[in-house]
């Protein structure tokens, strides 16, 4: 077919491959493209679909200012109490909602009272909520609005904007307002007066929650952590008792305009159903429960605990209002809990996780490495704090950041060398680096089984590399403590970068030396050995043919291989070579010749009784991990045992030689660690 230029084109008909492909896609699953976001599909248009179709009935549809001329919506003097009720549990519900992704314009603000208020708001309780409520949204944006790019909030304010509120002024007007129910100062606020009690708890715990919440927030972002959680508490004293009286309101129809997006210029979809409230209290529910994660971060002193509790607070399901939260306590002008430095950190996580000698963060050029790190090192835990799918999908852009800086750390131990006149070349640096890049490729792959991105044909080879790359970190994590267990404190160095003269050069560790684990060292030892107790597992079913051959229907298994693993590459030092997918096959091949699979089978449950004895030596370690990280390893343990006990049954039935068996996956226990059985086939 000819264009309107002289380069021809020849079209050809992809619509039975797009339909073969879209067989393979589960419900639910979508494929999208860095230039048509997600969004983007939902924004196809379906004509006279009254949910995606903008034009239709829009006529119908008024604007604030034609029901204000037209006088259509209601003064909030004249609402009932129990319409009062219902007001403010419907604007808790779409605050939680417009956190959690949906437009402002579909939700707040189709409250005719927020853009409004000054005209219609008469009443004590509303005009007194609305401000506050206002002023929350306000610190809630503003907080969101420092992680920068972000898929699941909805910045856009389409045309609205929040007015200015003196927010000191609002809450006092609130106390008043709280007073004055509390102290049954005002006229009856309903006509039957066996309730009237119940109906001013109703309000007051709704005022109440409202200025907690907003004192929750404002605290967090003036890191009065201390007066954060004590606000955080009463929040969830009043949540609960709005949640008991629910059913005391009802809400005005005519206050909210369920469909005022028809006629405002908004992505899709243009009418939003309001969630029920016992979702909306379950959400403010788990936020609550993930602030005090928050707002008790100062117990945290070192950045490995620091990164899990963001990696658990996305795990857990956490909001972006967490998550930025979270990032905002973390680094905020250079410091961490708007106090410390970060180089501060990074040196203790130095000391703690590569063993470096304290008096080497006293030369210039070695302060200047640690700066650089923290850039690296903030960006990493940025990603950290992301949902799962956008942080595998940025991971690789951090492993080039990882390569440059190994570099660095390179060049910074050779300057250490020099300076100390070691015998024995520094190697404390790289070795450093490399640990937190490993620590990212892995992160990079298990992410995948959580996202349900691997196939089952896939397991055996992601499980290989996964092993490979622990076997790399072990390997180097132990001649670390080997090279720093063995060498004595070098002399220090004056402040400022000069070093002493130094009369003999330091001593050449020995060769002898036994080491011994750090808790860091036992983390990652306790990671390898499942990960290699899994792979041998695995390799005892392979050998029956009991794993399902890779088979793709679009491309090939080599180059599913490399597709997995090709961003890997870039860092030096990370991989012994550049593996290749032939390799991967004759590492496998003469895995089969050198032992036969029962053999197999022994050396996996061998393998899974160490893990085990690994773990809980971790757990139970003097000064090991805090309790809510032991969780994460309990996991772990739980898996092993599992796993431990179907191989048994395994090797006592047989049922990896049964042609009516097949093997099971199951991730419930374990994000990244399958238990694995064998079940008969269906």
């Amino acid at each position: 077919m000819s264009g309107t230029t002289d380069t021809q084109h020849k079209w050809t008909d992809v619509l039975g491959e797009l339909a073969g492909a879209s067989e393979e896609l589960a419900v639910g699953q979508l494929i999208t493209h860095d230039n048509f976001s997600l969004e983007d599909a939902m924004s196809a248009l379906e004509l006279m679909d009254p949910k995606m179709d903008p034009g239709m009935n829009a006529a119908q549809v008024r604007t604030y200012e034609e029901r204000l001329h037209l006088k259509s919506v209601p003064s909030s003097s004249s609402l009932s109490v129990k319409e009062v009720i219902g007001v403010i549990d419907r604007l808790m519900t779409f605050q939680a909602m417009w956190i959690d992704g949906f437009p402002i314009a579909n939700t707040l603000f189709s409250c005719m009272y927020l853009p409004t208020a000054s005209e219609v708001l008469d009443d004590r309780v509303l005009s007194t909520f609305i401000p506050v409520l206002l002023s929350q949204c306000i610190l809630i944006k503003a907080i969101i609005d420092t992680t920068g790019e972000e898929d699941d909030f909805f910045r856009g304010m389409y045309g609205f904007d929040f007015p200015e509120i003196d927010a000191k002024k609002a809450i006092a007007e609130m106390n008043k307002a709280e007073n004055e129910l509390a102290n049954n100062s005002t006229k009856p606020i309903q006509d039957d007066p066996a309730k009237e009690l119940e109906y001013r708890g109703a309000l007051l715990a709704r005022l109440r929650f409202a200025k907690a919440w907003f004192n929750t927030l404002s605290k967090l972002s003036t890191y009065d952590l201390a007066a954060s959680l004590k606000a955080l508490d009463v929040a969830k004293i009043q949540l609960e008792i709005i949640n008991k009286n629910t059913s005391l309101g009802e809400v005005p129809e005519a206050v909210f305009e369920s469909e005022i997006a028809r006629r405002i210029s908004i992505g899709h979809p243009r009418k939003i159903e309001p969630i029920s409230f016992d979702k909306t209290f379950e959400y403010y529910q788990q936020t609550f429960r993930h602030f005090t994660v928050l707002v008790n971060l100062p117990e945290t002193t070192k950045l490995e605990d620091m990164r899990w509790k963001a990696t658990d607070l996305v795990d857990d399901g956490a909001s972006i209002l967490t998550r930025a939260a979270f990032m905002k306590l973390f680094h905020q002008d250079g410091k961490i809990l708007g106090k410390e430095p970060i180089i501060d950190w990074l040196i203790r996580d130095a000391k703690d996780c590569a063993c470096i000698p304290e008096s080497y963060f006293k030369y210039d050029f070695v302060q200047e490495f640690v700066k650089i790190f923290g850039q690296v090192y903030t960006a990493y835990m940025t990603l950290s704090s992301w949902t799962k799918a956008r942080r595998r999908r940025k991971i690789p852009a951090l492993f080039r950041e990882w390569a440059i800086l190994s570099d660095g750390a390179s060049r910074v131990d050779k300057q250490i060398t020099e300076a100390l006149k070691l015998q024995e070349s520094s190697v404390y640096f790289i070795l450093w680096v490399l640990d937190k890049s490993h620590q990212t490729m892995l992160s990079y792959l298990q992410i995948g089984f959580d996202l349900e991105l691997y196939d089952e044909q896939e397991y055996l080879m992601i499980y290989w590399f996964m092993d490979t790359i622990h076997a790399n970190r072990m390997q180097q994590h132990n001649f670390l403590l080997k090279y720093a267990q063995s060498k004595p404190e070098p002399p220090a160095a004056r402040q400022g970068g000069k070093n002493k003269k130094i009369k003999k050069p330091v001593s050449k560790p020995s060769a002898n030396v036994q080491i011994t684990p750090t808790p860091y060292n036992l983390e990652i030892s306790c990671e390898f050995e499942l990960c290699r107790s899994t792979l041998r597992y695995l390799m005892a079913l392979e050998m029956e043919d009991k794993l399902p051959k890779p088979q793709f229907r679009f491309g090939s298994a080599a180059k599913r291989f490399d597709v997995r693993f090709n961003a890997f590459y870039l860092v030096p030092g990370s991989t012994p070579t550049y593996v290749q997918y032939e390799q991967y096959q004759k590492d496998l091949a003469a895995r089969k010749i050198h032992r036969p699979n029962d053999d197999y089978l022994t050396v996996a449950g061998e393998s899974f009784k160490n893990t085990k004895a690994q773990l809980e030596k971790l757990i139970n370690h003097p000064k090991g991990l805090p309790k809510w990280r032991q969780e994460r390893y309990r996991a772990m343990l739980k898996v092993v045992i599992t796993n431990s006990v179907y191989m048994m049954t395994v090797k006592a039935k047989k049922l990896h030689k049964s042609a009516l068996h097949q093997p099971q996956f199951n991730f419930s226990v374990h994000p990244s660690y399958a238990t694995i059985n064998m079940v008969e086939k269906k």
